[in-house]
């Protein structure tokens, strides 16, 4: 039984990892609902083609999608994404963790966190509370 929806129409969705799998699913299916969706990648050739194949995907689609970098193994990273998102996106409603790596040998981020590790917990948790001021402004978030 559903209790209540909860319109995603008009709302801002952060998704990590959107250019992919699982990720890019979800993005396409909220750009379809019309929201407006921001994807992140690591890698500008990869985020410019998903946000092109999504695009078109959704041609008709309500909503909207754009792509920025970001590295979650990267501190530096985290916090230069966070500060350039919060200065150009007034408001976030929807963030979503989506993002990861499974590194089959022992690697170190930059910031000498246990790669796998760092990607998927450090990096969101960072994430999270630097943009936590931005969802609670943003409210029903």
């Amino acid at each position: 039984m559903v209790v209540g929806t909860w319109d995603i129409a008009g709302r801002t969705v952060l998704l990590t990892g959107g250019n992919t799998g699982i990720g890019k699913a979800a993005a396409i299916e909220l750009v379809r609902r019309g929201a407006r969706v921001i994807i992140t990648a690591r890698d500008s050739t990869n985020g410019e083609a998903a946000e092109a194949s999504i695009r078109e995907r959704v041609a008709n689609g309500a909503g909207s999608i754009s792509w920025r970098f970001l590295d979650l193994a990267s501190i530096a990273s985290i916090r230069d994404f966070a500060a350039g998102f919060e200065k150009d996106v007034p408001t976030l409603h929807v963030l979503v963790h989506n993002a990861g790596v499974m590194l089959s040998k022992r690697q170190e981020t930059e910031d000498g966190i246990e790669g796998t590790f760092g990607t998927n917990h450090i990096g969101p948790f960072f994430l999270n509370q630097l943009l936590e001021p931005l969802l609670r402004r943003s409210a029903p978030a």
